[in-house]
């Protein structure tokens, strides 16, 4: 169990951060909801000062917190300003900036990049871990040098120029496979889709391509991979890397898709409470990426394990999802955390990382 401080009163003021311009914006408003309500009902929302909603239109509506309205208010009404005024106001502001920015240009380097640039304090996290982690395929790749015995599924990189390629080198790589297809730096599971029987499929599967390369340079086509499904959380408390409870992921066509990972009834996720060999060693190998990738807050890991014991890496999210439903907040609860008490601790050890010199003056002749 971790604890924080009692007088959150002594804590840095909390912002928050949502929205986005990326396919995952419903997510991340989703996640601010959950956010708020969850400050709300432990009554410590008084840490929070600022709201910015990052709109579909590339503008911010900027918001003093104000305990009174409903989180969907702060969507719609605010002062109006553009994005350089409003990382400049998050650069002036002494604010630990909750970043909820899923997806594109929030959790893939670009915004981790600004905040680094203008120093402003929050859980963007480093640009690199960012970054590489939201390309599925060079995560795996580095996966695979890092713990050569942890292995990742057959992959075939895609690009729309060989779209009309697409079925004989599917064929090729795949004989008699079943295959899963999804976007290489898309979350929420969005457009990743099993296939069983190529011939019978091969409408669906170009018109999931298509829908793909609308919103990504590439798309993977990956081995099906059998077994039983994984997820595991890290957290960074104190300078420390700490794996959180295991969640099992069970679904009726063990597949854990778009639909089963945001619908109702469609997934159970079962918390671990007690340790097994098996989630022992998920939480060795996430600590071992968690620290080796340099991820400086947070992020969840997620694994297969075959019937013979083999452990497949699947991906990382460094902004895990807060929603309702989510299963990064059920982790937290399994340690005994609230969505609040992680934020204030995160804001609290924030204070204790020291600045990087960026200058050094040497003479060119």
């Amino acid at each position: 169990m971790v604890y924080f401080p009692s007088d959150t009163k002594t804590t840095i003021p909390l912002s928050i951060i949502f929205g986005g311009i990326s396919p995952e914006h419903p997510a991340s408003v989703s996640s601010f909801d959950n956010l708020i309500k969850s400050f709300r009902e432990l009554n410590f929302d008084r840490n929070i000062n600022s709201i910015y909603f990052f709109d579909k239109d590339g503008s911010v509506l900027y918001n003093s917190y104000t305990p009174y309205i409903s989180p969907d208010d702060f969507t719609h009404s605010g002062d109006k300003i553009d994005l350089y005024t409003a990382i400049k106001r998050m650069s002036k502001q002494n604010e630990f900036h909750i970043n909820l920015l899923h997806g594109n240009l929030g959790e893939d380097g670009h915004i981790q990049g600004v905040a680094k640039y203008f120093k402003i304090k929050g859980t963007f996290g480093s640009v690199l871990p960012s970054s590489l982690s939201m390309s599925k395929y060079h995560m795996s790749h580095y996966i695979n040098s890092l713990l050569p015995s942890l292995k990742s599924p057959k992959t075939l990189l895609l690009t729309e120029d060989n779209l009309e390629k697409t079925f004989s080198l599917i064929s090729d790589n795949f004989p008699e496979e079943k295959i899963v297809i999804k976007p290489n730096s898309l979350g929420a599971s969005l457009f990743t889709n099993k296939y069983v029987n190529l011939e019978n499929e091969k409408k669906s599967i170009l018109d999931n391509l298509k829908n793909i390369f609308e919103y990504d340079r590439f798309a993977l086509v990956q081995a099906f991979i059998k077994g039983k499904e994984y997820s595991v959380g890290c957290i960074r408390i104190e300078g420390k890397a700490i794996a959180l409870n295991v969640v099992e992921i069970i679904t009726k066509n063990s597949f854990f898709g778009h639909d089963e990972k945001h619908r109702i009834n469609k997934s159970e996720e079962i918390l671990l409470i007690q340790d097994s060999e098996i989630t022992r060693t998920l939480k060795d190998l996430s600590i071992k990426i968690f620290e080796s990738t340099g991820y400086e807050f947070m992020c969840r890991f997620d694994f297969i394990v075959t019937e013979s014991e083999e452990i497949y890496f699947l991906e990382s999210n460094p902004i895990p999802g807060m929603m309702k439903n989510s299963i990064f907040p059920k982790m937290l609860k399994g340690h005994k955390l609230s969505i609040p008490s992680l934020f204030i601790h995160l804001s609290c050890s924030s204070q204790n990382i020291s600045e990087k010199k960026s200058i050094f003056n040497y003479i060119i002749e």
